[in-house]
């Protein structure tokens, strides 16, 4: 008999783990189902940090002429290059070479169109997510500068819409 009772009484003891179990299952779905809503709305800008005497102020200069927005595509095939305005400029795909992406025809188009065109100082930096990361790094590091001249040193990262 003491036998016994000394069994229910340890079962006595047990927490009920269902209802805290029930609830956090539920807080994880809401948490999922929230920020999977935030990615499907669109990009998250993150800025890189500037180059040049003029980093971390910001100009308050009035523009008389609209600047064109450059946004620089890294894939799997090589770079893409395309404007928000592409009636004035026309996107372009820069392959690769033997294999490996084309910095210097990046790069030298960039000042081409860059003496050309009416271009900020801005540009967005895209890839997909198979690209390395080393790659996008080599990227930037060919875009902001040209023969120690700032060329687009205020670079805006972004995640490609189903990249």
């Amino acid at each position: 008999m003491r036998r016994r009772h000394h069994v229910e009484e340890e079962g006595e003891g047990e927490l009920n783990l269902v209802p805290y179990l029930d609830m956090m299952v539920t807080l994880v779905m809401f948490l999922l189902f929230s920020f999977q809503a935030m990615i499907e709305m669109g990009m998250i800008p993150q800025n890189a940090p500037s180059y040049g005497a003029d980093a971390g102020t910001q100009q308050q200069q009035p523009d008389q002429e609209k600047k064109l927005m450059i946004t620089l595509i890294i894939g799997d095939t090589g770079y893409t290059l395309q404007s928000d305005d592409p009636d004035v400029l026309p996107k372009l795909d820069i392959p690769k070479k033997d294999g490996q992406y084309d910095l210097a025809t990046l790069r030298s188009t960039l000042v081409n169109w860059k003496g050309t065109y009416t271009l900020g100082d801005s540009m967005v930096l895209t890839a997909f997510n198979t690209i390395e990361y080393q790659t996008v790094v080599d990227a930037m590091d060919a875009i902001r500068k040209d023969q120690g001249k700032d060329l687009f040193p205020n670079v805006v990262l972004a995640v490609p819409f189903g990249g």
